[in-house]
């Protein structure tokens, strides 16, 4: 019953194929991490490192103003 676990397209039952761009972006990802150990804390110095370097403007944006309860 191999490929059981994986999204099956509409037509035909036919198992997605592998998307090549999706799996560069990881790969990508992957060796990214590995230059830091998978060290999540200097993975994220180092990309904003990368955003200041870049020269692109970035924009922050303030938190999303929760709702109160109803107490219903």
């Amino acid at each position: 019953m191999s490929g059981y676990l994986y999204t099956r397209g509409i037509l035909g039952g036919k198992i997605m194929e592998k998307d090549y761009l999706v799996e560069e972006i990881r790969e990508i990802r992957k060796t990214h991490a590995a230059k830091f150990d998978y060290n999540l804390h200097e993975i994220c110095l180092d990309l904003k490192e990368k955003e200041k370097e870049c020269g692109h403007k970035i924009v922050s944006l303030p938190p999303k103003k929760r709702l109160k309860a109803t107490g219903t």
